[in-house]
């Protein structure tokens, strides 16, 4: 009765060399091609140009292709090369001037000081007025209302008021034309927004065991402020500048074009005039040029404060 069972229960003999084997054999071809691919993979250079380069490369050959396209129906415009070639010639006339007309450089100079000044102001007033708002219930129930109606309001509608308000005799300079000062109070205004919002946002966010803690420690409001308020809410005053700032340099090319006076906006619309759609294709990538570098210091500088 006990011999079934024992013939049940013993294992046949497995080969198990055989099975193990063959597996090893057949994956070894293989390995030369993926040691390869994970090389190419692992290299720096070889991952910047995979990620980075050819999308970039790929990226500028559909929009020059789309340009093309364009140019089969709209016979004004002229194609990608005729305007980099017409765009170069002028460049190498034209890069610093003469006496009928202002360098690139100079033109470009004109705008970022424009931009920076209405930008630098905007910044004064709207980061200690977003710490009010952040921080003051009743504050913030005061200016809510007028913030979101000034909001939505183009930057460009307040030029005609600002020109009205700077024309007055009081306010005449001789120095700072009226159409400088309506400019840079639009650069003022559209500067505000963003950064009021994005620090009365940090300040909402701080923890209110913080506050409590600095309670019980007898903080003094400065103390408070340096350091609580302050490291907490900056990563959200400096985003609300990047945005302020972009904002400022999309406004001030069409602020130039309304107010007539050298710069880069008025650049590319007197071109267009002219009949030069070359060149105020020229404006637009120097302009873009400018607002891509301004981007990515204010990105970087983002980065810095971030944590």
């Amino acid at each position: 009765m006990n011999e079934p069972a024992l013939l049940l229960t013993s294992p046949a003999p497995v080969p198990a060399a055989e099975s193990k084997a063959e597996p090893v054999f057949a994956a070894q071809p293989a390995l030369a091609p993926q040691r390869a691919r994970t090389l190419f993979q692992d290299r720096p250079f070889a991952c910047w140009i995979r990620k980075k380069l050819l999308p970039t490369i790929l990226g500028l050959v559909f929009c020059l292709s789309m340009w093309s396209l364009i140019t089969l129906f709209a016979h004004d415009l002229p194609g990608p090369v005729l305007t980099f070639t017409q765009c170069a010639t002028f460049v190498r006339a034209n890069f610093w001037g003469d006496q009928n007309r202002v360098g690139l450089p100079f033109l470009l100079l004109y705008s970022l000081t424009r931009v920076m000044v209405g930008f630098l102001l905007g910044a004064l007033v709207a980061v200690p007025l977003g710490f009010l708002i952040g921080s003051s219930p009743t504050i913030r129930t005061a200016l809510h209302p007028i913030i979101e109606l000034c909001r939505p309001i183009s930057p460009l509608a307040w030029y005609p008021v600002a020109l009205v308000i700077f024309s007055a005799p009081a306010l005449q300079n001789e120095t700072l034309k009226p159409p400088t000062m309506a400019a840079t109070f639009v650069i003022f205004i559209c500067s505000l927004w963003p950064t009021v919002l994005n620090t009365a946002f940090g300040v909402g966010q701080i923890s209110k065991d913080y506050m409590n803690v600095a309670r019980m420690l007898k903080l003094s409001r400065w103390a408070i402020f340096r350091q609580i308020y302050w490291p907490a809410t900056l990563p959200h005053i400096v985003t609300g500048l990047r945005i302020s700032l972009s904002i400022a340099w999309m406004v001030i090319v069409a602020a130039e074009m309304l107010n007539g006076q050298d710069g880069i906006g008025f650049f590319c619309w007197d071109q267009y005039n002219a009949g030069s759609i070359d060149r105020s294709i020229l404006a637009m990538i120097l302009i873009g040029s400018v607002g891509l570098i301004l981007n990515v210091v204010m990105m970087r500088l983002e980065k810095a404060v971030a944590y």
